[in-house]
């Protein structure tokens, strides 16, 4: 019986990824919250959650973006000292709604979740709400999650304008700018380390080349 409920938790599941990917919003949400109801018990797959989430934000549906929103820092995002997952995702044994998603993957559906968010946030001009999503970004995530210099620069722009009318938000232009920076020396850092793994698969093909040889004119 609990292999059968499984399996038709896993089978909603990939329904409300299929309906997201579609563009289906109101029924990807009609279908998880006749999951959360049939089974109030179990805790929504992380990746379920966040796929949501994104899709939510994006078609205009805030509150039930931030109701998943919620249920995911509840029960799934985790400050980086108390996970070692690259994602911060935990493997709650409780989750039963499972699609599975590999961590590249699950990276860039988190990235977009949260530029998402923020956007939407900031277009309504709820700031402090934008900002909180900005900060639960750094905080849960090691390594970081890095998100989009657009979405940087959106919302760097409206702190700027609210800055203006709220000293709150002179500090905040500042964090996030310190943000921009971070990603960018962090991408240039990834560009230095792909160019020294080039550089040592290189390495590695010239000694191969040189046994190669080596063994070839032994041979003959």
């Amino acid at each position: 019986e609990d292999a059968e409920r499984a399996g038709r938790l896993r089978a909603c599941s990939a329904v409300v990824a299929g309906l997201c990917q579609a563009a289906q919003v109101e029924r990807a949400v009609q279908v998880y919250q006749n999951m959360v109801q049939q089974h109030p018990r179990q805790v929504a797959d992380a990746d379920v959650l966040a796929v949501l989430i994104l899709s939510c934000a994006r078609g205009g549906y805030l509150k039930t973006a931030m109701e998943c929103y919620s249920t995911l820092q509840l029960t799934h995002l985790r400050p980086p000292a108390m996970s070692s997952a690259s994602s911060s995702f935990s493997s709650s044994s409780a989750s039963a709604f499972s699609v599975p998603m590999e961590s590249s993957k699950r990276v860039d559906v988190l990235a977009k979740m949260y530029e998402a968010l923020i956007e939407i946030h900031c277009r309504l001009n709820l700031m402090k709400d934008a900002l909180q999503v900005f900060d639960d970004m750094k905080s849960h995530h090691n390594p970081p999650i890095q998100i989009s210099v657009t979405t940087l620069a959106f919302l760097e722009s409206r702190c700027r304008r609210e800055s203006k009318v709220d000293s709150f938000f002179e500090w905040r232009v500042y964090d996030v700018c310190a943000q921009m920076r971070i990603q960018q020396e962090q991408t240039k850092e990834q560009i230095r380390e792909l160019k020294r793994s080039e550089k040592r698969c290189h390495h590695m093909l010239e000694i191969v080349e040189h046994i190669d040889s080596e063994n070839q004119t032994s041979n003959s």
